[in-house]
């Protein structure tokens, strides 16, 4: 019976192991399966990448070759430029040669003309003394003048002759010359009781036309020459200006009492650069381009005048210009007239120095400026105004300043005027809101510190 019992258990072990045994085998046929698909898979996995290996380096070989052909084509241009630069820089170092020396020609030219030109004048003068010496001129007559060209277009030179009986207290010379259509007036006199010699010049552009902005500046020299002696006075560079309206400019004084003698010769070189630009000319010069141009009518009491102006300039200076011509290419001023809009356009294109206008002048230019939000030559005559002196009284700037807003100038001006004036201004012009606070402010604290 127990062996029995043994004998079963065997078995039953027997069969679980070979079960047990059925399984292990299973999973090694399924391992062996799964080796063997994952090789098939590393296969491909190793055809493919070497499939992509072989067109990479197909298409790597492809881009290299490319590369090379488009670098030997850059080359070739580089190289053509270079020669075509080469050729050109050749033509232009001929040109420049050819040009200098028809250049160096015509300085020669213009040094012989001059010295010609001097030679005459030296022998003009040595025939002008030898006449003075001889007592041929008279005591108070006049001579001619001489005119000579110079150069350059716009440049002249003249010599002014006068003889004058200058040792009378009182007495003067005077002379008038049109050179380049501009009416030069010279005069002067020799003052005893301070032993000065005064001169004056008064330059005028001989035609009236009212679109014209012209300036002449004008370097002389005057000469005084009494029996055979020679004393030389220089000026420095003067500007002359229509819109100038004193009637002369002193030129040049000494002190000294060699020149009252009765027989005495004056002689006024004078050395003239001018510029005219009619700005009623649809190509003047201020115009940038063909299409630069824009047409401004002004309407007078009986006449409406038409300007061209720069479109470019203006809006640069002007925003209200800037946005009336987006939407014309000619308009109207009416609220301007055409001797007070030419000489905010003299300031603006810098043809007049500030320093040349009177009260009534500057204040045309001043209220243009504001008319048309022209910023920049507010700010000019502000600085002007402010920094340098001039003629004008503090009443006169302390009205332009606070209806125009003219910052600096209302500060320094609040700075340097008494309260009591300060008050007393203030309420006789418009004040601009701007102008009225600071004036308020400054009333105000002035106020209190008084009490």
């Amino acid at each position: 019976m127990a062996s029995e019992n043994i004998l079963a258990k065997i078995l039953t072990y027997v069969e679980s192991e070979e079960v047990r045994c059925a399984y292990l085998e299973k999973e090694v046929n399924l391992q062996k399966q799964q080796v063997k698909h994952l090789e098939q898979q590393n296969a491909w996995i190793s055809e493919t990448f070497k499939r992509e290996q072989e067109q990479f380096e197909q298409r790597l070989a492809d881009v290299e070759k490319k590369l090379r052909k488009v670098e030997n084509t850059e080359q070739e241009k580089l190289q053509q430029k270079i020669a075509e630069l080469s050729a050109k820089n050749a033509a232009l170092c001929v040109e420049f040669q050819a040009k200098e020396a028809a250049l160096n020609k015509k300085i020669q030219l213009m040094e012989a003309k001059d010295r010609e030109a001097r030679q005459q004048l030296k022998d003009m003068d040595a025939a002008f003394v030898t006449l003075l010496q001889t007592d041929v001129l008279e005591d108070c007559g006049s001579v001619g003048a001489t005119c000579n060209d110079i150069a350059q277009t716009g440049t002249e030179f003249c010599r002014i002759l006068v003889t004058r009986n200058v040792g009378l207290p009182g007495n003067s010379f005077d002379k008038e010359q049109r050179i380049n259509n501009f009416e030069w007036a010279f005069n002067g006199y020799y003052d005893k009781n301070d032993e000065e010699l005064n001169v004056y010049l008064r330059c005028e552009w001989s035609s009236n036309r009212s679109t014209t902005l012209w300036k002449c500046t004008a370097k002389f020299d005057i000469y005084v020459q009494k029996a055979g002696l020679m004393c030389s006075i220089t000026d420095t560079l003067t500007n002359f200006n229509k819109f100038v309206l004193k009637t002369g400019l002193k030129g040049t004084s000494v002190a000294t009492d060699e020149f009252a003698d009765p027989k005495v010769l004056f002689i006024i070189e004078v050395t003239i650069l001018d510029s005219v630009v009619d700005l009623s000319l649809p190509d003047n010069e201020f115009l940038k381009g063909p299409n630069d141009g824009v047409c401004v009518k002004i309407a007078d009491q009986y006449v409406t005048r038409q300007l061209w102006l720069s479109k470019t300039t203006l809006s640069e200076h002007s925003s209200k210009f800037e946005t009336e011509l987006k939407e014309s290419d000619c308009f109207e001023l009416n609220s301007s007239n055409s001797l007070s809009f030419m000489m905010f356009l003299s300031v603006m294109h810098n043809f007049t120095p500030l320093s040349c206008f009177d009260d009534l002048s500057l204040g045309c230019v001043i209220r243009e400026a504001r008319q048309h939000e022209c910023d920049s030559v507010l700010k000019k005559c502000d600085y002007f105004l402010c920094h340098y002196e001039s003629v004008f009284t503090m009443g006169v700037k302390f009205k332009w300043a606070v209806e125009n807003n003219l910052v600096q100038l209302l500060n320094k001006l609040l700075k340097t005027l008494h309260f009591d004036d300060v008050r007393r201004y203030a309420s006789c012009y418009y004040l601009l809101p701007e102008s009225r606070d600071r004036v308020d402010n400054y009333l105000r604290t002035n106020s209190r510190q008084l009490s």
